[in-house]
């Protein structure tokens, strides 16, 4: 079962491009993606976290090093620049932090 429902995730968020506009689900499919195993998380890793951080804002303004939340499509998604900045930090995280159990 687990594994049906992480070859659905991969089709319908990472494989389409999906993950770009919403990074509240981008971030629970790191979390899945990491718990599932290699050839998911490699996926995951070789899609979405270049894109992530190719995204995050580069700028001599006080938003340097944030995420803009322009074309982001989930519930809450108007909360703005911190939301979408500490969705996108907390994917980052899972990708540089979590250690694999061995």
């Amino acid at each position: 079962m687990l594994e049906t429902l992480m070859n659905d995730a991969k089709e319908r968020w990472l494989d389409n491009g999906a993950f770009k506009n919403n990074d509240y689900m981008t971030y629970y499919l790191s979390l899945a993606t990491f718990q599932s195993g290699k050839d998911k998380w490699d996926s995951f890793l070789n899609t979405a976290i270049p894109y992530i951080i190719s995204k995050q804002r580069k700028s001599e303004d006080c938003f340097d090093g944030s995420w803009d939340y322009d074309n982001q499509q989930y519930h809450g998604h108007n909360a703005g620049r911190v939301q979408s900045t500490c969705l996108n930090l907390l994917s980052l995280e899972v990708a540089y932090r979590y250690v694999k159990a061995k």
